[in-house]
């Protein structure tokens, strides 16, 4: 199943890109939990800025990832399972996920172009 069945760039090239967002976010979040760095004035603005912009992304990632989880798992009980009363009994749970999953990934690409990641990565200058 293709997660970005409408894309430019294949699923691997955005879903590295994606971890690359969460890397840098991470980062920031741990810079600034720095002494030298939470005190200096210039640089606290710069970074909650960045760490602002790219929690947008980061949190539609992490539900996306969550989604996509717990569609797997649901997949494996519709798709591959014998026993045709968890079959029937899941389907309807598994269509609903697969829609939401869809909206997720949709809302994430948006975001992505919307930013610009989808052309380039856009790490930001070494602290």
């Amino acid at each position: 199943m293709h997660i970005f069945w409408w894309q430019i760039l294949s699923d691997d090239e955005i879903l590295s890109r994606i971890e690359s967002i969460i890397d840098e976010r991470d980062e920031i979040e741990n810079l600034l939990a720095q002494p030298k760095v939470s005190t200096d004035p210039e640089k606290v603005p710069e970074l909650a800025k960045r760490m602002h912009w790219l929690d947008d992304i980061c949190l539609v990632a992490e539900e996306l990832k969550e989604y996509l989880s717990d569609l797997k798992e649901l997949e494996g009980i519709v798709v591959h399972e014998g026993v045709e009363d968890l079959k029937n009994e899941f389907y309807p749970l598994y269509e609903e996920y697969k829609e939401i999953y869809k909206e997720k990934a949709a809302r994430l690409y948006q975001l992505l172009m919307g930013k610009g990641i989808w052309m380039k990565s856009m790490r930001m200058k070494q602290i």
